[in-house]
């Protein structure tokens, strides 16, 4: 039951923003495009340790198998949850919401480079915690 509301405002939205990418197309080459993929692993493998010391339990999904590929990591306390998903394409959502509340703020990112993506987590975590994460 927990983040119920939450989970469900951020899977309208990722329902809603991913409905074109139901077709699965096996002979799709993503190897050009899975820098965004591997930059969120290799992040999440980084701040892991860190996040967890501070009470965050930290869930880093598998990659989706269709012709666009996704993967997101979810970041969560007693209180607050917030998730990143990451498209190859470069699209990029962030969500953060108070499991008291309704209301979950959500952010979209067209990024270029992976190091934009590494801007967007840090400024993620950094929200995350600052805020009683």
């Amino acid at each position: 039951m927990r983040f119920e509301r939450f989970a469900l405002k951020v899977s309208s939205r990722t329902l809603a923003h991913d409905t074109h990418d139901t077709v699965v197309s096996p002979e799709t080459d993503h190897t050009l495009n899975d820098v965004f993929l591997e930059t969120l692993q290799s992040w999440t493998e980084r701040n892991r340790g860190d996040l967890e010391s501070a009470g965050v339990t930290v869930t880093l999904s598998e990659p989706t198998k269709w012709d666009k590929p996704s993967q997101g990591v979810t970041l969560s306390t007693p209180s607050r949850e917030g998730e990143v998903l990451v498209w190859i394409s470069g699209e990029c959502e962030v969500m953060v919401g108070d499991v008291a509340s309704p209301e979950v703020d959500m952010t979209h990112h067209d990024l270029t480079v992976d190091t934009e993506l590494l801007d967007v987590l840090d400024a993620f975590r950094d929200r995350f915690l600052a805020s009683g994460g």
